[in-house]
């Protein structure tokens, strides 16, 4: 694995769906363009196994690692975290998984959002994003976390790897045990957000997609509320993000 040190910036990146280098090259660099910051190290928690099978292990500053994909990209981020605590206690880790540029973009409406993020990691928080739907939703769903990026500093690495471990062992005992993920309210909201995409989750995917939205819902429970910091900021902020999102079309 490349040597850091305590003054780099490290990138872990679940992937599932590049099965090249230079495709993950590829979507690196695009990241890196859009939103301005460039990482010394790049992570590659590969979740598919498609990178590791072809014996692909470090190439220039990316080192590629086999996932155990138990937990999706939650898994990843913690196995990423803990190859990235042997680099030497990097200044700034960003946590990221291969749906961008698939699933969601970044354009002019999140480039100054995610500048934000950045800035707040370097000063000592955890940046992370928020879900942001419509104002006409109960909070649940209008302003949750997301899992797109999540960005910290080097002070709360530990407990930001410790916070994702804690959503994912919620999970695990919930399931083991047969208790509900969710509440009676939370389960109609996500019934009617089921129904409104007929077609889109067949039984299988669906469980495996509503303990994602767990997990993902919880993934900040163990940051304290002065530590962390959730992007787009307050109700004005939610508010010109969503304006501005339909106007540059940028997919979330």
């Amino acid at each position: 694995m490349t040597t850091a040190d305590s003054s780099s910036f490290v990138l872990v990146l679940v992937s599932y769906y590049q099965d090249t280098i230079h495709g993950i090259e590829q979507l690196v660099a695009s990241f890196e363009a859009e939103t301005g910051f460039v990482h010394d190290s790049v992570i590659v928690i590969d979740n598919s196994g498609k990178l590791t099978q072809q014996g692909i292990s470090n190439v220039g500053r990316f080192s590629v690692h086999k996932g155990s994909n138990t937990y999706w990209e939650f898994s990843g981020w913690v196995e990423g975290m803990v190859l990235a605590g042997t680099l030497g206690a990097p200044r700034l880790i960003t946590l990221l998984n291969d749906s961008y540029a698939r699933n969601w973009t970044i354009t002019e409406a999140s480039r100054g959002i995610i500048a934000g993020m950045y800035s707040a990691a370097q000063k000592g928080k955890v940046a992370g994003w928020r879900d942001n739907f419509s104002f006409l939703r109960k909070p649940y769903f209008s302003s949750r976390p997301n899992s797109r990026v999540v960005i910290c500093g080097q002070a709360m690495a530990g407990q930001l790897q410790a916070s994702i471990q804690h959503a994912i062992d919620q999970y695990a005992e919930r399931h083991a045990s047969g208790a509900a993920l969710f509440s009676p309210d939370e389960e109609n909201i996500l019934e009617r957000w089921v129904k409104s995409q007929p077609g889109r989750w067949p039984k299988d995917a669906l469980q495996s997609r509503l303990a994602r939205i767990f997990i993902e819902h919880h993934v900040f429970d163990g940051i304290e509320l002065r530590n962390l910091e959730s992007f787009p900021c307050g109700l004005v902020g939610r508010l010109v993000y969503s304006l501005k999102r339909r106007k540059f079309q940028e997919r979330r």
